[in-house]
This record gives C-alpha cells, sequence and structure tokens, in this order.
C-alpha cells in the first residue's frame, strides 16, 4: 500500500454557500422591491432569488477554501513508520524562558515595572 503524504485537504462548503445565496437573494429582492425598482408582482424577485442561491453555491465550491481544524496529519515513511522529530527550534524554546524573568524588556523598549508587593514595601510620592 502506498505512503500517505502530508498535503492538506481543504474543505469546499456548497450546501453553506447555498444558504448564503438565499439571504443574498432574498436581499437583492428586498431592496429592489423596496427601492420600487422591481414590482413584486413579476418574476423578478424570484429571479434574483434564484441568482443568490446560484452564486452562493458557486462561490462554495471555487472560493477561497477553508483551512482545515487541527494540526496536519503526521508522515508516515514507506516502512510504515514515523520519522523521528527534528531537533530544530529547541534552541528557541530555551531562549525564551529568559523573556519572562523579572526585570526584563517589554517588547516595546521600554522596562517593565515590578507589580505591586514585588517587595517594595515603601510607600511612592
Amino acid at each position: 500500500m502506498a505512503a500517505t503524504s502530508t498535503s492538506t485537504v481543504r474543505s469546499r462548503r456548497p450546501i453553506r454557500g447555498a444558504i448564503w445565496g438565499i439571504l443574498l437573494g432574498l436581499g437583492l429582492a428586498a431592496i429592489f422591491v423596496g427601492q420600487k425598482i422591481v414590482s413584486l408582482d413579476s418574476a423578478m424577485p424570484w429571479i434574483l432569488l434564484v441568482i443568490g442561491i446560484v452564486a452562493g453555491i458557486l462561490w462554495g465550491m471555487v472560493g477561497p477554501a477553508k483551512k482545515p481544524a487541527g494540526r496536519p496529519p503526521r508522515e508516515i515513511n514507506r516502512d510504515g513508520v514515523e520519522p523521528e522529530p527534528s531537533s530544530e527550534g529547541s534552541e528557541d524554546t530555551a531562549e525564551g524562558s529568559e523573556d519572562t524573568a523579572e526585570g526584563s524588556e517589554d517588547p516595546a523598549g521600554g522596562s517593565r515595572d515590578p507589580a505591586p508587593g514585588d517587595g517594595d514595601d515603601a510607600p511612592r510620592t
């Protein structure tokens, strides 16, 4: 059996697009009827509704896809064994702990004020 790659499958949502298309069509029909561009007695409000549904379905099928939630699937070798994690990036986590030390500078460039009760019991003047 062939190994699966870690390619990400993006999900399409044509049903959700149809629902939003109904809302779009109803909104267009309401605006056109309200502005007296289209008569309510004609078939034009129904045509606008159908146009909205079609536009919503097309947007749900060919519009930008949503990324799947969660982590990407693990990569598996041809032998069916997961590769060992790389040690890259482990140095960054060790250095990141220094940022939480007391008295460190904040990202804006100024030094951090100690919180009230951090050993500074003298009244401020």
